[in-house]
């Protein structure tokens, strides 16, 4: 619903993930860009209820609920105007996903939206358009998630929108559950790396297939997390992933020192404990996907969805406190 509230400064997106729950806070600038001020990150994996049982568990509902209590709380403190919440991937599998969102706005006064694996992608590729330099675009998107994997395409000049695979690899559960069944040691990140080598080659996509692919851009969290160690290491300097792009070779040298580096020391360079053990996957899967669709150069541009949700308030937000939302 559109907003007729000038005033509005202090906006916020919450994006309920397969593999995380996120929340981030940010000021509008004159020019109507958000400036994060916040962020808040719950580590709540509902890709295992949605790839498992296809519905969440009670137990599940009440952690949401209790997580999404503590974002309306942080609204309510800092005095956010407006808000918009979206769920993704385990949203689309579960069947009592509805019935959730009911739940979740009951317990805490927060309207969910579910997103389709259309809207998902359009909302991340207008904040790659955001960060990327002198109009240029993307030829492929690559956004690992933790219940999904979106390989996408802007449309042609002669065409509107963009091209679309949507895969339900559930990536952060099969990693998990890889993981959990092994030793924590450099044994097991070799075999995940070979697995996640194994799931890129194998994955029917005629987008890597289509050939013309010079320049592909790797987007979530895993990307961001990525990018940030290199920069920590010295392999490249900060934006230069985002601004000049990397070779598929340099990325093969940071995944190569995520499989031999000890989880303990991934975690040490402020890698979230439940995301440290997996980074050596998807790092791999990424370099896997690039040589794949025969790509010079690969764009980290540190974005995603979150950011694309942040750019479309408040047009397609909620005012909070509930109460105040236009009956209109």
């Amino acid at each position: 619903m559109p907003m007729n509230k000038p005033s509005l400064q202090r906006v916020a997106g919450i994006d309920l993930g397969s593999n995380s729950l996120k929340m981030a806070v940010a000021g509008l600038r004159k020019s109507g860009i958000p400036e994060v001020t916040l962020r808040e990150r719950i580590p709540l994996r509902l890709a295992t209820d949605a790839f498992d049982r296809e519905e969440f568990s009670d137990e599940t509902v009440d952690r949401l609920i209790e997580a999404c209590w503590r974002f309306s709380e942080i609204l309510e403190r800092v005095q956010v105007g407006c808000y918009r919440a979206v769920g993704t991937e385990a949203f689309r599998r579960t069947e009592n996903a509805e019935q959730t969102v009911s739940r979740i706005r009951e317990g805490s006064g927060l309207q969910v939206e579910i997103l389709t694996a259309e809207m998902e992608a359009w909302l991340v590729l207008q904040a790659i358009r955001g960060q990327m330099i002198g109009g240029r675009e993307p030829d492929i998107i690559i956004d690992l998630g933790g219940g999904s994997l979106e390989i996408s395409a802007p449309a042609g000049e002669e065409e509107v929108g963009l091209r679309l695979e949507s895969h339900s690899l559930g990536l952060a559960a099969r990693f998990a559950t890889f993981i959990e069944s092994r030793l924590p040691d450099r044994e097991t990140r070799l075999q995940l790396r070979l697995k996640a080598a194994n799931l890129a080659s194998e994955l029917a996509s005629d987008l890597l297939d289509s050939g013309g692919v010079d320049t592909i851009v790797i987007t979530g969290g895993q990307a961001s997390m990525l990018d940030s160690l290199a920069v920590q290491w010295g392999m490249w300097g900060e934006e230069y992933s985002s601004l000049n792009g990397i070779t598929p070779g340099e990325l093969n040298q940071l995944c190569d020192k995520t499989v031999f580096l000890e989880t303990d020391s991934l975690i040490a360079c402020g890698i979230p404990s439940d995301r440290a053990p997996m980074l050596s996957g998807a790092a791999a899967f990424y370099h896997a996907i690039a040589v794949r669709a025969g790509a010079s150069r690969i764009i980290i541009p540190r974005t995603g969805l979150m950011d694309g949700v942040l750019l479309t308030l408040p047009e397609e937000g909620h005012l909070w406190p509930p109460g105040e939302e236009s009956s209109s």
